[in-house]
């Protein structure tokens, strides 16, 4: 099984490929000034269904070579957390699955933030952008098309484009990525062969009470967020097996209603191994490290926020009130194979502790902040 980083590569997910627009906005430059499609807004979530292997020849404990094969499955899930002119700030967060259908617990090191042009790039692409597309000059090595595509049960008309060893589907309509191959060759700087295949599962929108506020001002001047966790393994029979961590959200730009950070986690009983940092994005469509205050003291214990038909979640107010000394509120995103609990000041909206219980790896992490900068 490869690890959540590679479900995420599948998608072409990377910190500098999604910023920049990827190789769609090399093929549409007018991706980069186009307005966004009316779908992209806060709370707009797309779900994938991406696998990929891989084939490499490695030494064995006899020095013979031999082939070494290793491959992954899940869902990525991408959600849009605000949009301030034509930039949109988005999430990827992926989940393994062992049958296609059903979304085990989202990986924390498996979610990814960027920034993306409006109009579109790897994930969707402007339809003025797909027409415009099909009636220029071919580019050399670029064969472009259209076809229908039987999705979710519905004739899709998609544009297609191909180059090289890869090729994308994109529906005509809405722009939306429908899928993606791509075959990796064997080169002499890396014998690797296999592929990846992305294919479109569905759209959800989530609406939350705070999305049409701002994030709070303090946010615009804190440079870094430090929390102090600890991850627990868990075994029958045994006590659990716990070691401490430590990360650091670091500011990098943002706006009004989002910022993005660069995050840093690692154990703090290696503190010689360097951590490998990935940008992640707070805003107001997802549950970052702060959310709008004044509409956090208006929730009520029971109210359902926001519910996931792929990871079979459901987002929940289990708290509103005093719990250790602080007037807090406490979110629960609870589904049969993970709960993610999410505690907020309700005086700052900052996150002063998260929890993450992963059922299908009996192992559970956890953060408190320790103070701002």
């Amino acid at each position: 099984m490869r690890t959540l980083a590679t479900v995420l590569l599948a998608l072409g997910v990377t910190a500098a490929t999604a910023s920049a627009g990827g190789i769609m906005e090399s093929l549409m430059p007018e991706i980069r000034t186009l307005p966004r499609p009316t779908w992209v807004k806060p709370g707009a979530r797309i779900i994938w269904w991406a696998a990929s292997n891989s084939t490499a020849m490695v030494t064995d404990q006899n020095g013979r070579r031999v082939p070494k094969s290793t491959a992954g499955a899940g869902f990525s899930e991408l959600t849009v957390v605000a949009v301030e002119g034509k930039n949109v700030a988005i999430t990827v967060r992926s989940y393994f699955s062992q049958n296609g259908t059903e979304a085990e617990a989202p990986s924390i090191a498996g979610t990814v933030g960027a920034i993306v042009p409006g109009g579109g790039g790897d994930f969707w692409v402007h339809p003025k952008a797909l027409a415009a597309l099909m009636t220029r000059k071919p580019t050399p090595g670029v064969q472009v098309g259209r076809a229908q595509k039987d999705v979710n049960g519905k004739k899709v008309n998609i544009v297609m484009i191909s180059m090289k060893n890869m090729f994308w589907q994109f529906d005509e309509t809405s722009g939306v990525l429908m899928g993606h191959h791509e075959k990796t060759v064997p080169t002499q700087q890396l014998p690797v062969k296999g592929g990846s295949i992305t294919e479109f599962r569905g759209f959800e929108q989530v609406t939350y009470p705070w999305m049409k506020t701002t994030m709070p001002a303090w946010t615009q001047k804190i440079k870094t967020y430090r929390y102090n966790g600890t991850n627990k393994m868990f075994s029958p029979g045994m006590p659990p097996f716990a070691q401490p961590l430590s990360l650091t959200h670091t500011r990098v730009g943002g706006g009004t209603t989002w910022f993005m950070t660069k995050v840093e986690a690692k154990l703090t009983t290696q503190a010689a191994v360097p951590p490998n940092p990935v940008l992640s994005v707070s805003g107001l469509g997802v549950l970052g490290i702060c959310l709008p205050p004044k509409e956090l003291v208006k929730l009520r214990v029971g109210t359902v926020l926001a519910r996931n038909k792929w990871a079979q979640s459901e987002t929940t107010v289990v708290h509103v009130g005093a719990n250790q000394g602080r007037q807090v509120v406490i979110l629960r995103e609870s589904a049969p194979q993970f709960v993610n609990e999410f505690h907020y000041d309700t005086q700052s909206g900052a996150l002063i502790f998260s929890k993450f219980l992963n059922r299908t790896m009996n192992m559970e992490t956890s953060f408190t902040l320790q103070g701002t900068e």
